[in-house]
């Protein structure tokens, strides 16, 4: 059977999204054969560092960025340019030569101002700053950036480094949408960001609705009903991830079907309502889930006010 390689490209990103390395690197491999592209070496790249192949996806993303200048992808050039300088400052400690890829971003910026990647340049930038004003500049830059763009993947890291520079303002995003990613993915996404603040994480929680954005990102959108069953499962199931650590059986919602692992942290809940006519389901409803969960049920103390 013959696959187009729209179809294998799919493939290959699916394999990225869910963690399989190996299926990944074979279908971009697959691809390369024909179509000797910026995307497919960079999907190369990506592979092999999950692999935990370093010299070969650091090759990799040095081509992909050559790539991306000779066909005036500026946004992924600064993309490859930022992660290279990454991988040499982090991964090598070859910081003479982290700085230089990282200059090379800031300079392609200009042609790649209006997307997220001057957030994650800013971002960065944060990380190898030794100043602690001009670092938590660089912080405060990649989080406007991501609230702006709607990039929450860049918010909740850049809230992850704030972490570890700050000692008392709460964290969190204003609202993450429910349909976005997996709960219980979500919840260790939180539980980590608590733990690294010292219990100062806040959750937003929302029913998300912008279709466009997910109609972008190759993702359902779910009708509302699905929507308020989905956040229903998650202001009941996020609780109890947070709770005492143990090994329980599978957990059954509405929607939601997941084994559970529970790791103790303390999280803020914030349901947020974006429409009036949502008020009178949420806020009942939402309240019933969340109120009963008390910080001293639970054995961890508030973060103290703000």
């Amino acid at each position: 059977m013959i696959v187009s390689v729209e179809e294998l490209l799919a493939e290959g990103r699916a394999a990225l999204r869910s963690g399989d390395a190996v299926g990944a690197r074979r279908a971009f491999e697959r691809v390369a054969a024909e179509d000797r592209s910026a995307e497919v070496i960079e999907g190369l790249a990506r592979a092999a560092f999950l692999q935990l192949d370093v010299p070969t996806a650091v090759a990799h993303w040095e081509q992909a960025y050559a790539a991306y200048r000779q066909t005036g992808d500026h946004v992924g050039a600064v993309r490859a340019a930022r992660t290279v300088g990454y991988m040499y400052g982090t991964v090598y400690g070859d910081w003479a030569v982290a700085g230089g890829w990282i200059a090379r971003a800031q300079t392609l910026l200009a042609a790649a101002a209006d997307s997220s990647e001057r957030g994650w340049v800013a971002l960065n930038l944060g990380m190898f700053e030794g100043d602690r004003v001009r670092k938590e500049q660089h912080y405060e830059e990649a989080l406007e950036v991501a609230r702006s763009r709607g990039d929450t993947d860049l918010e909740f890291v850049t809230l992850a480094y704030l972490a570890a520079c700050t000692e008392r303002v709460r964290l969190g995003a204003l609202v993450t949408g429910v349909t976005y990613r997996n709960v219980a993915h979500l919840g260790k996404i939180i539980a980590t960001l608590d733990v690294l603040s010292g219990g100062r994480a806040v959750c937003g929680l929302g029913l998300a609705w912008f279709k466009a954005e997910h109609t972008a990102y190759g993702w359902d959108f779910p009708p509302a009903g699905d929507r308020y069953a989905l956040l229903e499962d998650a202001l009941r199931l996020l609780p109890v991830l947070w709770g005492p650590g143990t090994f329980d059986p599978v957990w059954n919602g509405r929607l939601t079907i997941t084994w559970l692992l529970a790791f103790a942290a303390f999280v803020w809940v914030a349901i947020v309502l974006l429409r009036e006519r949502d008020r009178a389901w949420a806020l009942p409803r939402g309240t019933a889930r969340v109120s009963p969960w008390e910080a001293d049920r639970l054995g961890h103390r508030r973060p103290p006010p703000v």
